[in-house]
């Protein structure tokens, strides 16, 4: 039976993603700011290293509706979140980020 299951890899890039998206969420609300939804992908580098691998880069795209916010503001809010998450303070990998104010869309 062939199922797919998730690689420490994967769990990696999930928890980065996850703990930067709240550590963003937290860094906005210290500025008065919520945001309507905050979507943050995290894209792990594998690459040999001798009879291993190693992380050398992950590379985080942080998308979000935020009403009312520039995005100079949402710029550092993001840049800031991603200094004080605990999982990318305890990495050796460089962590690379992008920042996008997504437009909102009314139904």
């Amino acid at each position: 039976m062939d199922v797919p299951c998730t690689n420490p890899s994967e769990i990696l890039a999930a928890a980065e993603a996850a703990c930067v998206a709240m550590m963003v969420a937290k860094e906005l609300a210290k500025e008065g700011i919520t945001a309507e939804c905050i979507e943050t992908k995290a894209e792990i580098v594998l690459a040999p290293d001798g009879d291993s691998w190693n992380i050398p880069r992950i590379h985080l795209t942080v998308k979000a509706h935020v009403p009312e916010v520039d995005s100079a503001k949402f710029q550092e809010a993001v840049v800031r979140a991603k200094k004080s998450c605990p999982i990318t303070r305890s990495l050796k990998s460089e962590v690379t980020l992008e920042a996008l104010i997504e437009p909102i869309v009314l139904a």
